[in-house]
């Protein structure tokens, strides 16, 4: 059987007289006594509560450290694991202090996934109210904020974060810090990490090419090139540069070949990519997170003749609405950090 403390608690199996702690294990319904170490012999007290897997006891006057015994009705008895640490009260941390924490990832994306998270764990006598704030780094601005109730010490915890600020909007790309602690007092650091807000879609060894695949190259017909094609191995994976709604997923067999338009989220843009050697896995309505995968490169559509490459455009006002802007500049950013 396992031991931990619950109030009055020193560490996670050290508390002090009056404190309650939690055994849990198997077929612990049925616990009719908790008994403790005691100076001339065991300190019996009835259970605070019993279920199958668990049994809450307080700690009573006179007891030792040791192991604690629990005696079910039919006279049965086991002893936990691990010793219980009775302590002065004088050993009880005054206020919450930090025992570990961490963040991950370290590297996130708005709308991506894992969502950037906060695990930590705390040294605290009692169950406390902590609060938990997101700060940029570069001006300490708070940007998230929360209070979680009587979050237990010593235990593990952790806190998530979607990226938007208390507005709705996206929060500006850098570096952010997650700190914890109680109202009123410093609050501990946990963790930082890189936040940006749109990833490269093309994951793996790739190239510009020249004149002719940049945006507004003159093409046949009169038309000119409404994208920016990056060439890279067949099959290379494609992943969303942005999250959103899946608003088109179809084949041109004159242009696009197998295409996909990412409806991007908190923003009025669309995000094509064309090309790719088989139907998108995404399908039309459906959601996609930033980094989730969407196709692979490829050469279908009029690309049939060339090497394989991603062509890439971006509509600021929705696909087929208005014009289409020079993804370059974009891409070309979004790789130097992803």
């Amino acid at each position: 059987m396992d031991l931990r403390c619950l109030t009055q608690c020193a560490a996670p199996r050290g508390a002090a007289v009056g404190g309650q702690v939690r055994i849990t294990g198997h077929h612990l319904a049925g616990a009719a006594e908790v008994s403790f170490h005691g100076a001339a012999g065991p300190i019996s007290v009835a259970p605070d509560a019993a279920s199958g897997g668990h049994v809450l006891a307080t700690v009573p006057t006179g007891a030792l450290s040791g192991r604690i015994r629990i005696t079910t009705g039919s006279g049965a008895d086991d002893r936990t694991n691990k010793a219980l640490r009775v302590v002065d009260v004088s050993e009880l941390p005054k206020h919450l202090k930090l025992r570990s924490g961490s963040v991950h990832p370290h590297r996130a994306y708005f709308d991506g996934r894992p969502k950037v998270r906060a695990r930590y764990s705390f040294k605290a006598a009692n169950p406390t109210d902590v609060v938990v704030r997101v700060v940029r780094a570069r001006d300490g601005r708070v940007v998230h904020r929360a209070q979680l109730s009587d979050q237990r010490p010593f235990a593990p915890h952790n806190r998530g974060w979607n990226a938007l600020e208390p507005d709705g909007d996206v929060a500006d790309d850098g570096r952010y810090r997650f700190k914890v602690g109680e109202r009123g007092r410093r609050l501990h650091v946990v963790g930082s990490f890189t936040l940006h807000a749109y990833r490269f879609p093309v994951r793996g060894p790739h190239g510009y090419g020249g004149y002719l695949q940049s945006f507004g190259a003159p093409r046949s017909g009169g038309r000119r090139h409404q994208g920016q094609d990056v060439y890279a191995a067949c099959g290379t994976p494609l992943e969303a540069a942005r999250g959103g709604r899946v608003q088109a997923r179809a084949y041109d067999p004159q242009l696009y070949g197998n295409f996909v338009v990412i409806d991007g989220r908190k923003t009025s843009a669309d995000y094509m990519y064309a090309h790719m050697p088989s139907p998108s896995p995404v399908h039309r309505g459906r959601r996609v997170h930033t980094g989730q995968r969407v196709g692979s490169v490829g050469k279908t559509g009029n690309a049939r003749t060339t090497p394989c490459h991603l062509h890439f455009e971006i509509w600021p006002q929705g696909w087929r609405h208005g014009s289409p802007i020079d993804p370059k500049p974009s891409l070309r950013r979004w790789d130097s950090w992803s």
